[in-house]
């Protein structure tokens, strides 16, 4: 019995070494997008795509989206519930920065009884201060939002930090 404890905590300290060795430093961001400043562009990789759309906050910089039509599911079809109104879909994202470029993978869920969207947006990518980046954003409308989207975009980003 400890001898199997001591080989199960030997395998879990090895598996987190790599993990231990890597710092990482994660800031907190907290910024605005203001979809009336972006504009709709074509892309032969999507049904739609928009960008520029201008954002403020601790992330400086332009958003922009690409999805298409096919990720739109309702929640009708996913658990048959009769919530045709809802549904959710998954766009490729980013954020571009005067420091880098963050690539992101948005989840999203749409009511469109009351107009309201609300996102998971996960870092996948990054490129000049956002090398190695991953963490995890949401963005959400503020309320009412009806063709106001002046929607907040919250959490945090982490990056490694260079070895001495």
């Amino acid at each position: 019995m400890r001898k199997s404890l001591i080989v199960t905590l030997m395998v879990f300290v090895v598996a987190a070494l790599p993990w231990a060795a890597t710092a990482q430093d994660c800031q907190y961001h907290n910024a605005k997008i203001d979809f009336s400043t972006g504009a709709n562009f074509e892309s032969e990789d999507y049904d739609f795509c928009f960008g520029g759309a201008k954002l403020v906050g601790t992330l400086n910089g332009t958003y922009g989206y690409c999805g298409n039509f096919d990720t739109f599911v309702s929640s009708d079809t996913i658990f048959g519930d009769g919530w045709e109104q809802i549904l959710t879909s998954k766009y490729d994202t980013w954020v571009e920065t005067n420091k880098g470029t963050l690539e992101m993978r948005d989840w999203s869920w749409y009511d469109g009884d009351f107009g309201v969207e609300t996102g998971l947006v996960k870092v996948i990518a990054g490129t000049g201060a956002f090398e190695g980046a991953f963490g995890q954003l949401l963005w959400y409308p503020t309320w009412p939002n009806r063709g106001n989207f002046d929607n907040p975009l919250q959490g945090f980003i982490c990056t490694p930090v260079p070895e001495d």
